[in-house]
């Protein structure tokens, strides 16, 4: 809207244009802003918005690395699932378990979870308690070998068998016979030996897929143990039989590549119940009246002198289990349980403990045992007493999850521990 104003009133600086009409008057009307000038304060969030870029890949890259063992092997979103699970929320420990039974040596941990193998069903909880997987299985003698992610649950004195792992089932089967014993390699690739007819047993090495990759028939003794190295192309099997009325196993050295094993050493007198093929090509047998620990090199090269034995003295096998490059044994003599942890290069460490040993477990440089009610970590290098803790007299077994924590399999429940250092 135009107005009339006074031409010698000083004209005020606002947004209007002059229009003259002649010498006596002038007519101003409003002129239209111009559009604003950019903010040069956006300008400023091209440095922020690089920051928050470098920062997203920094955590995909680190994810990434932390996860190279699950990447080169197409488990990625296992890791990812595993990750996520552990936000996840539960009712907390002590917590029932699932089903009716655990057996002892079937309570494990595996990235700091609980993981538990019933009379029905494959169970891993987070440290919350919840659930992140739990698979059903009609099995009445379920056994589990673990590694690389991946759980091998195997009906003892039956044929079937699954596989599994955080994400899904990978595949289920049924072997040609009764299961005597397995085993599952890092990768993925497992092995089962079954047993044949009369005294004969047989060998058969799986591709991660469920595909035959080898077999191998014993016409005349009975496989009680079996390992497969790092990538599943080499494996030791322990064979029983009789030689003049004694007892012997028999440790034969495999490459899945050759027809026929490519070494063997005779034990006498010593029935091989485990064996364990470590990271760092090291290789232990758990037998009833010693353990042995030797280097893969010197079993292919030199058998006859490839294994130095921890005899038990008389005392009983109380205890064992196997981790990475190490084997812990516990033995029993009435009043002491002697602790032993082996790694097949260096010597064996080896420390006594008050009391009749239950369980043991590994976690890095850790070893923890179950005598009695009490639970005591140890350096497994040193045998320096690093915690203990009383967990009861109802505790069957133990599982390290990390060095100061860990699992305890009750009759019907299992708790979180935290143990206590030693002063």
């Amino acid at each position: 809207m135009a107005f009339r104003k006074d031409p010698k009133e000083k004209k005020e600086k606002t947004g209007f244009a002059r229009l003259k009409y002649g010498a006596d008057e002038e007519i101003w009307e409003e002129e239209e802003e111009p559009a604003p000038k950019p903010r040069k304060e956006k300008k400023k969030l091209r440095p922020l918005l690089r920051v928050v870029v470098i920062l997203a890949l920094a955590v995909v890259v680190v994810g990434a690395w932390m996860a190279r063992d699950s990447l080169l092997m197409g488990q990625m979103g296992d890791w990812f699932q595993t990750r996520i699970a552990g936000f996840q929320v539960g009712d907390g420990y002590p917590t029932r378990i699932t089903g009716s039974q655990v057996l002892p040596s079937n309570l494990r941990s595996s990235d700091g979870m609980a993981v538990t193998l019933s009379d029905t069903a494959l169970t891993v909880l987070n440290t919350t308690a919840k659930p992140v997987i739990s698979r059903q299985h009609s099995f009445s003698a379920p056994r589990l070998c673990m590694n690389g992610g991946k759980y091998l649950v195997y009906n003892l004195g039956g044929t079937g068998y699954q596989i599994e792992t955080i994400s899904k089932t990978v595949l289920t089967g049924k072997a040609e016979g009764n299961i005597q014993c397995a085993a599952l390699a890092q990768n993925g690739r497992f092995a089962l030996a079954t047993q044949g007819e009369g005294n004969a047993s047989k060998l058969t090495v799986y591709l991660q897929n469920g595909e035959v990759q080898y077999t191998y028939a014993f016409y005349d003794s009975y496989i009680s143990a079996v390992a497969l190295s790092r990538d599943g192309t080499q494996g030791v099997v322990s064979t029983v039989s009789t030689n003049n009325g004694a007892m012997q196993s028999v440790l034969h050295l495999f490459d899945f590549s050759k027809e026929t094993p490519v070494s063997t050493v005779t034990v006498s007198n010593n029935l091989i119940l485990a064996l364990h093929w470590g990271d760092n090509d090291s290789i232990t047998a758990v037998g009833d009246t010693a353990a042995l620990y030797g280097l893969l090199y010197d079993f292919s090269q030199n058998p006859a002198s490839a294994f130095t034995s921890v005899e038990y003295d008389g005392a009983t096998l109380a205890a064992y289990t196997m981790q990475n490059s190490t084997t812990c044994v516990v033995f029993y003599d009435g009043e002491y349980s002697s602790v032993v942890c082996m790694d097949g290069k260096n010597s064996p460490m080896r420390t006594e403990l008050e009391g009749k040993a239950i369980s043991c477990s590994l976690y890095g440089d850790s070893a923890a045992v179950l005598c009695d009610s009490q639970v005591t970590v140890l350096d497994a290098a040193t045998g320096e007493r690093l915690a203990e803790k009383e967990v009861g007299r109802n505790a069957h077994a133990v599982a390290l999850s990390s060095s100061s924590t860990g699992y305890v399999l009750g009759i019907n429940e299992i708790k979180f521990v935290d143990f206590k250092a030693v002063s």
